[in-house]
């Protein structure tokens, strides 16, 4: 029995030693990159902030758009403060109501009361969000545009 027992010790004893050289998966500089984001503020703003509606249908008014308190530094600020490395939004949700004045569509910003038409959230949440150190970022659903947002000269393509 003792030299059972001593065999299984000296098996399991050199079957460690082998895979001491062992080294365990590192994760990728992308999936450290990720990791450190930690958190995200995800944001949903538009006409159904203003109907009290869950859901906006698309047939909504863009006239009902109208945030004229709107304060996309005081967003970043909190943001900041709770600790978020950056900003997502959804910049067209599924209603098709667009948050910059696509030339593309006739539901946006650009065809509501705010700032006489001439508002682009997107531009001032990414300006703002730049101003307190945060990423940027858009969320368009699946069956909308594809947007390219290149922010060193804040400008936005429709693809």
């Amino acid at each position: 029995m003792r030299k059972i027992w001593t065999g299984l010790f000296l098996l399991v004893s050199l079957n460690s030693i082998g895979q001491s050289s062992f080294q365990s998966p590192l994760p990728t500089r992308q999936q450290l990159a990720w990791h450190e984001k930690e958190y995200y503020l995800f944001m949903h703003f538009g006409p159904n902030t203003f109907t009290s509606k869950e859901w906006g249908e698309g047939n909504e008014s863009p006239e009902l758009f109208n945030p004229s308190e709107m304060d996309t530094r005081q967003w970043c600020r909190i943001a900041k403060e709770a600790g978020a490395k950056g900003i997502i939004i959804t910049a067209k949700h599924h209603d098709g109501f667009c948050l910059w004045p696509s030339k593309y569509s006739e539901h946006t910003v650009k065809e509501s009361k705010w700032k006489k038409g001439d508002g682009d959230v997107l531009k001032e949440l990414s300006k703002s969000c730049r101003e307190f150190g945060l990423k940027f970022g858009v969320y368009i659903p699946h069956g909308t545009e594809i947007i390219l947002i290149t922010e060193q000269k804040n400008t936005m393509t429709i693809l």
